[in-house]
């Protein structure tokens, strides 16, 4: 006897990463560190950057030593978020203000969850490198300004809070950051939405199924609900 099963496949949200197509940063002229650094970047690293996957921003492998200020790079990274290869961009004492944003088309409007993902901060790195980020996220019937303190921050997801969108066009923007140190650093790696409402869904057969959402138990291993 064959009976329908209710069972579906654990959600793992809509995740927009640093590769993905939907990730845009303005990028500015690099202001080499010193000339120093600068001539022993070029004996030991070169950029490994590939335009198809990289876009406007240059990466260096897994270093960032004598890394131009005031530009964005991307580094690999096994703490970063990644389908296929974890990276993520990051920019050094940005004089001239920071942008990057992360777009998507949600599936459906209703209750979300954004997350942020903070990768692990680099070895010897100082929690005061990593200030307070301004973040303007479009998909309410206004956009809503959100503060997130990278100092405090967990290396994983971290939860920007619950948005009602009415608009499946979201656009998530990184427009200020708030150094506390003089030396600082801007980390952007991936966000993700997760629905968090009741959504009807029709099936062909003209039946209607209620998904309930995603829950915290729905969540995969090793990704931390905050």
């Amino acid at each position: 006897m064959h009976e329908d099963s209710t069972w579906r496949p654990p959600s793992t949200g809509i995740i927009v990463d640093d590769l993905d197509e939907g990730f845009h940063v303005k990028q500015t002229l690099p202001k080499p560190s010193s000339a120093f650094a600068r001539k022993l970047t070029g004996w030991f690293t070169y950029p490994q950057t590939d335009p198809a996957m990289d876009g406007n921003v240059v990466s260096y492998g897994s270093t960032t030593f004598g890394s131009p200020e005031d530009y964005w790079q991307r580094i690999d990274s096994t703490n970063a978020w990644g389908k296929y290869r974890r990276t993520y961009v990051f920019v050094d004492n940005p004089n001239e203000g920071v942008e990057a944003s992360f777009e998507t088309t949600l599936p459906h409007s209703g209750t979300w969850e954004l997350e942020y993902h903070a990768p692990l901060r680099p070895l010897g790195a100082s929690r005061d490198a990593y200030g307070k980020l301004t973040l303007r996220v479009s998909g309410e019937r206004e956009p809503r300004f959100v503060t997130f303190d990278m100092k405090m921050a967990d290396p994983s997801w971290n939860s920007l809070g619950i948005f009602e969108i009415v608009d499946r066009h979201t656009k998530v923007e990184l427009i200020d950051a708030s150094p506390i140190d003089p030396f600082h650093t801007v980390m952007a790696d991936a966000i993700r939405w997760t629905p968090r409402s009741k959504v009807v869904e029709q099936p062909a057969n003209g039946e209607s199924h209620i998904n309930e959402g995603v829950t915290n138990d729905d969540k995969t291993d090793g990704e931390t609900q905050q």
